[in-house]
């Protein structure tokens, strides 16, 4: 349906026939520019969420099927125009843009966490938060805590492209498949010094609470 310019709306009630849809020029040019914007937004969360981009991968067909969804709605004819205008395409397009797909990232990332293998990404950043270092590697990720632990070095290294996605890293040159390293973007420091200060306190009452039961 979305790779075309025209789509069929059949009734299979009333006696009505078949009705063949096409967007006017400006809804057509809509359409391509929405697909592009689709393409990039599925290709930036690929690295972070990979069921979020396949979510945001149905957006063409889900734009042009709602297209006929509030054109059918808003006729005021017994038969729907053949042609669907450049405002039906807009008000479809924001609805799908600023009320469904903030509603598909709230799901992902209160309900399914916001990246893949999230709690590794979060124990990660606030290592970094806690020991400020300028450079991190696999092997510093996999000395961490106890999550940070368990995950191997492809799984660590997933890790680091993320928080580099996220712009917490920035990538130095590999010399080895097993020396990925990254600069720790200095901003990060400033941005979160306060919640910085934070997860070093609730780490010290973690270690406090081991040191204690022993």
């Amino acid at each position: 349906m979305g790779a075309t310019t025209e789509w069929v709306a059949a009734s299979g009630t009333g006696g009505l026939a078949e009705t063949s849809l096409k967007f006017d020029s400006a809804a057509q040019d809509l359409r391509h520019e929405l697909s592009e914007r689709h393409h990039e937004m599925q290709a930036s969360w690929e690295i972070l969420n990979k069921k979020l981009a396949a979510h945001i991968g149905k957006y063409d067909g889900l734009f042009a099927r709602l297209c006929v969804v509030f054109h059918c709605i808003e006729s005021t004819s017994p038969r729907p125009a053949s042609v669907i205008p450049f405002d039906t395409a807009r008000r479809v397009a924001d609805f799908l843009h600023e009320f469904l797909f903030p509603h598909a990232l709230a799901f992902y990332q209160n309900v399914l966490g916001l990246s893949d293998r999230h709690d590794a990404v979060l124990a990660t950043a606030g290592w970094i938060l806690t020991h400020r270092p300028e450079k991190i590697t696999v092997r510093d990720v996999r000395r961490g805590d106890r999550t940070m632990r368990d995950l191997d070095d492809d799984q660590a290294a997933e890790v680091l492209r993320k928080l580099d996605a996220m712009s917490w890293l920035d990538p130095l040159p590999q010399v080895r498949k097993d020396s990925v390293s990254y600069t720790v973007v200095p901003a990060v420091y400033e941005e979160f010094e306060f919640r910085a200060a934070k997860e070093k306190e609730r780490r010290e009452r973690v270690r406090e609470l081991i040191a204690s039961a022993k």
